[in-house]
């Protein structure tokens, strides 16, 4: 498995996750969050930074282990997976290709974690590896990333949503969270403010809301991202905040 996980500063300054709300009808913690793009197998043809992926084929085994040992950045074949398990699940469509191929990942943890729903041992090797946002991408780009376009063929997949993961806000009073809401038998997304003891993400409150043990993961990586990436402004009139890597 390779978890494909991309992080944004919102306009203020609070560390957000592309979180990837699994359907009710998920073969595990229906209705959970997810981070992001979790993926064991890949369910079509793709092509990224310069590798084939063949359709119904699983992810390998230690595919991330070819790391820059400058930058701490995923090379080769588990760069190419990293953008594929974002196009599977969250970008979905011909035009956002160009640029998932130009984004980088930092791998920051990895390990072996539980899986008793979706694989015959009940565990699986994963890796969790961070593609930031930074704001200074084109505003054509920003417009096409403030929401997802996931893809609803593929298993498991429900809604990518901007989640707030900053157990300590920068601007308290201003943390926020996107939500689907019913709209005339539709969804929709919209923005919801956290209020009270909900502006701080705890990972222990919030463990059941989430997939496996991705609360506590995702605290860590809110801790990663202010650690790589010191953040400096709004990104113009765009949800995103703009922040430079350290």
């Amino acid at each position: 498995c390779i978890n494909a996980i991309v992080t944004r500063y919102d306009r203020h300054g609070n560390v957000q996750i592309m979180a990837m709300l699994r359907p009710k009808t998920a073969d595990s913690d229906p209705g959970d969050f997810q981070m992001s793009a979790g993926c064991i197998f890949f369910a079509e043809d793709m092509t990224f930074n310069g590798r084939k992926i063949d359709k119904m084929t699983s992810t390998p085994y230690g595919v991330t282990q070819d790391i820059d040992p400058a930058t701490g950045r995923l090379r080769g074949k588990g760069l190419a997976y990293a953008r594929a398990a974002i196009y599977s699940k969250l970008w979905h469509g011909e035009n956002y290709i160009p640029i998932l191929d130009q984004w980088n990942f930092d791998k920051v943890l990895e390990g072996v974690v539980d899986d008793v729903s979706n694989t015959s041992q009940a565990w699986v090797e994963t890796s969790y590896n961070v593609h930031h946002v930074t704001g200074y991408e084109s505003d054509e780009e920003l417009a096409m990333l403030e929401n997802a376009k996931v893809n609803k063929e593929r298993a498991n997949v429900g809604f990518g949503v901007w989640r707030n993961i900053d157990p300590n806000p920068r601007d308290p009073d201003n943390v926020h969270s996107q939500i689907y809401v019913e709209d005339a038998g539709d969804f929709k997304c919209q923005d919801a403010k956290h209020e009270g003891v909900a502006k701080k993400f705890d990972p222990f409150a919030e463990f059941d809301l989430w997939h496996g043990e991705h609360s506590f993961v995702a605290s860590l990586i809110s801790e990663y991202v202010k650690a790589r990436y010191e953040f400096e402004k709004p990104a113009g009139s765009t949800p995103f905040g703009k922040c430079r890597r350290r």
